[in-house]
């Protein structure tokens, strides 16, 4: 039984082989891709020898050559993608701006400027939590205050901290 599904594959292979490569070059316009694949789909039928028959080979040979060309164009389409996206990203940068870096560091000393003016546990409540990204609860345990008292230092410090940058801007 091997042997006459070896000589099936054979037979395939020389009636099949330029309508598969025809095939796979119409679907990828490339010659080097379409020699490759068109190899690949007689040595994946060779993977299916047991169940080959001679009704069904010319179907199976073009299912395996339709699944290869569709892997190879996902493949394609997906690199492609992340290309564009990687550009896309190389394009939207901002080169480096002096006049940005300056202001930034402007901002964050009127804010250093600001927080010395403010009360002390306004303070040290302000800057774990925009510093040190503590939550309010976590606050009020280290602190040892309630919940309710610092959360009115946060509002009453964004509030103040708000309206001196806005008279600094």
């Amino acid at each position: 039984m091997r042997t006459s599904n070896t000589s099936l594959v054979e037979e395939a292979y020389t009636e099949f082989l330029p309508k598969v490569r025809a095939y796979i070059l119409y679907k990828t316009s490339d010659e080097e891709i379409a020699q490759d694949f068109t190899q690949d789909v007689f040595m994946r039928l060779l993977e299916y020898e047991r169940m080959l028959c001679k009704e069904t080979i010319q179907s199976m040979i073009f299912t395996i050559a339709r699944n290869i060309v569709i892997d190879y164009m996902r493949r394609l389409y997906r690199h492609q993608e992340i290309s564009a996206h990687i550009i896309s990203e190389i394009e939207n940068e901002t080169p480096y701006n002096l006049e940005h870096d300056v202001m930034n560091r402007d901002i964050i000393e009127h804010a250093h400027r600001r927080l010395t003016q403010m009360p002390q546990q306004r303070r040290t409540i302000y800057i774990m939590r925009y510093f040190e990204d503590k939550s309010a609860k976590e606050i009020s345990e280290t602190l040892n205050l309630s919940t309710r008292t610092v959360e009115n230092h946060l509002f009453i410090g964004n509030k103040e901290m708000r309206a001196y940058m806005q008279q600094c801007i």
